[in-house]
């Protein structure tokens, strides 16, 4: 992991778990080699002191070597192991989550269409005012309230035949149920008789439009 990188005092570990490994190794041979020549030479000669001092010897030479080994190999493992943890804490790993807003869809306009409904009322020559004024409230309620006073919406003896919008694509599907409207875009109106451009759209204003 820290390849390439330049520690102060990385060198002088290697060298002092070097040293441990070595001189448990040295000691284990001279120990053992001691000792055992004495054990030997007590059991020829007949000196059982000899013998006792040759068996502790080796056992000493044995429990040195493992100490100074172990100490050497704990220091190595920790340079293997614990690599990160000699790094500074800006540049040690660090769990790094993004959160990132869902994508926003940009939807193709819909239309509802009260044509159906008005048809019956217009060949009779007696359209329902009533009935209109529902469907320019709900126009109402699908562009926001700030917006009731513009003229596409104060239409008089106009009928409101379609509406056309963008649902906005962060707030659910990009059809017909869909109404919310998409910011910075135009929501258009058909009436009977039309209005002449620009009385027939009103732009829906948002933090994001680019100014003109």
């Amino acid at each position: 992991m820290l390849e390439g990188f330049d520690i102060p005092g990385l060198g002088t570990l290697n060298a002092v778990a070097a040293f441990f490994l070595g001189t448990a190794i040295l000691v284990m041979i001279l120990g053992l080699g001691y000792g055992m020549t004495l054990f030997v030479s007590g059991k020829t000669g007949g000196g059982s002191q000899r013998t006792t001092k040759g068996l502790q010897t080796s056992g000493l030479a044995l429990i040195g070597a493992a100490v100074l080994g172990s100490i050497g190999g704990m220091i190595h493992w920790s340079m293997d192991r614990g690599d990160s943890e000699l790094m500074p804490v800006e540049a040690q790993p660090q769990e790094i989550i993004i959160d990132k807003e869902p994508a926003s869809v940009s939807c193709p306009a819909v239309t509802k269409d009260f044509t159906d409904e008005l048809e019956g009322l217009l060949d009779s020559g007696e359209p329902d005012h009533d009935m209109n004024d529902e469907h320019v409230q709900w126009a109402v309620e699908l562009v926001g309230e700030e917006y009731a006073d513009e003229t596409a919406l104060t239409t008089n003896s106009n009928l409101l035949q379609r509406v056309s919008w963008h649902p906005d694509g962060e707030g659910g599907d990009c059809d017909i149920s869909n109404e919310t409207v998409q910011e910075c875009t135009e929501v258009s109106f058909e009436h009977i008789p039309n209005l002449p451009e620009p009385s027939n759209t009103i732009f829906i204003e948002g933090s994001e439009c680019e100014e003109s």
